[in-house]
């Protein structure tokens, strides 16, 4: 039987044009998404805690499979232990199943609240 491959988010730096690209499976991401969750930037951001990686943290929790309003309110959590952490204008890339991992601890401990 073959595996299916992991499903891949990837994050680049353009350090020419200073400008951040998100993809999924190659195909790129659009910040519109997220924004509808919350609006926190116009781009997405990785690297430090500020808005731009509110941005992304938003849109990977909803790649994960969070609704809007858990997507909401874990992106703080994944903004400081996952997107804050990456190095700022280095490439990231991380597995839809590694995020849904993230959101599974996310839902758990909010069920012990």
């Amino acid at each position: 039987m073959v595996q299916p491959q992991p499903v891949l988010i990837e994050g680049t730096f353009d350090d020419v044009a200073r400008t951040w690209a998100v993809s999924k499976d190659a195909a790129p991401v659009s910040v519109t998404r997220s924004q509808r969750v919350a609006k926190q930037r116009d781009t997405f951001q990785w690297g430090y805690t500020g808005s731009g990686a509110a941005q992304l943290a938003i849109e990977l929790m909803l790649e994960a499979g969070a609704t809007d309003i858990e997507a909401a309110e874990f992106q703080g959590r994944f903004r400081r232990e996952g997107v804050g952490k990456w190095a700022a204008f280095e490439p990231f890339s991380i597995t839809v199943e590694e995020l849904e991992a993230f959101l599974t601890v996310y839902r758990y401990q909010k069920a012990l609240e």
